[in-house]
């Protein structure tokens, strides 16, 4: 019995060198697999606006803090209006409002479409003011964004009062165009009197599985 434990040891011994050689070698040889790797692009760009006073429409009013309904002004007034311009490369939009006047109102909205390969959520939005300035970063997902004041004149006082009236975490799928995203203006009394007020907004998204607060759909039924 002895000698049979003395035979069997080295034999075991000799098992385990070979493997561990075995795995030794194997962890240090290069090895090659072959395979095609597919990248996504994301990508997005504003590509339609909507003004509600880039014509001959009679002006509009609203209550300061965009209490009540907004209304026609009396008389039918045509004084204000507004246009929009949407960069090269479709990464911001540009909105101006001419000859104001206080409670001088005016609605606004742009679409944007997903030019990339993955889908997309609209995350947040940024305002900018007429010096290019970071006005604010709205990133609320399910709620009205409360108005905040803007000066568009650099004068030191508040010119505009913005309203963003659409939720955030819309997926957009590659090829498609997003729904409308609109919000009011409305110019408070400490604007100067015919001024001429610019904004610029910038419109960010995310690839869908990074989205911090995607829409939940519920399914009918």
């Amino acid at each position: 019995m002895t000698n049979m434990k003395l035979v069997l040891i080295p034999a075991a011994l000799v098992v385990a060198l070979f493997a561990f050689s075995l795995t030794y070698g194997l962890w240090f040889q290069a090895l090659y697999v072959e395979g095609t790797v597919d990248t996504g692009v994301l990508e997005w760009k504003i590509v339609d606006q909507f003004t509600s006073d880039a014509g001959k429409q009679p002006d509009r009013s609203i209550l300061p803090g965009f209490e009540g309904d907004s209304f026609i002004v009396p008389e039918r007034k045509d004084v204000g209006w507004t246009d929009c311009v949407i960069a090269p490369d479709g990464m911001s939009a540009t909105f101006t409002m001419y000859n104001t006047y206080p409670c001088y109102m005016a609605m606004f909205s742009v679409y944007f479409r997903n030019t990339g390969t993955v889908p997309i959520h609209l995350e947040y939005i940024e305002f900018y003011d007429w010096q290019g300035n970071l006005i604010t970063n709205y990133t609320h997902p399910y709620t009205k964004l409360k108005d905040f004041a803007v000066d568009c004149t650099g004068d030191g006082l508040p010119d505009i009062e913005i309203l963003w009236l659409e939720p955030l975490g819309e997926q957009i799928d590659p090829g498609e165009r997003s729904n409308e995203y609109s919000w009011w203006v409305h110019v408070l009394q400490t604007a100067p009197e015919g001024a001429t007020l610019q904004y610029t907004i910038k419109l960010y998204a995310v690839q869908w599985n990074e989205s911090e607060w995607p829409i939940q759909y519920t399914q009918p039924g």
